[in-house]
């Protein structure tokens, strides 16, 4: 989440930035309400809730599938998606 955090760090001031653990929280609740099948849907609803949580600032998320149900590949998956990044 690209925000402005100048006066944050100058001022050494909580109530200038972002409140991280919110949406932490968010995407915690948020896994376990909703059923999905893809991480793109997954990675939409995260988006969602970021702008509702700071509005229409940048943002870009990389989501992970640690073990995808794939036969033979033990490896992961991701992807990364964003919004706003015009605004930057």
């Amino acid at each position: 989440v690209w925000i402005d955090l100048e006066s944050a760090a100058l001022n050494d001031d909580l109530t200038k930035t972002a409140d991280y653990s919110l949406a932490i929280k968010s995407i915690q609740q948020l896994s376990l309400e909703i059923h999905c099948l893809t991480i793109e849907h997954f990675s939409e609803r995260i988006l969602e809730k970021f702008e509702a949580l700071y509005g229409d600032v940048p943002i870009q998320i990389t989501l992970e599938k640690c073990s995808p149900p794939i036969d033979g590949f033990n490896g992961s998956v991701s992807i990364t998606r964003s919004r706003n990044l015009h605004l930057l």
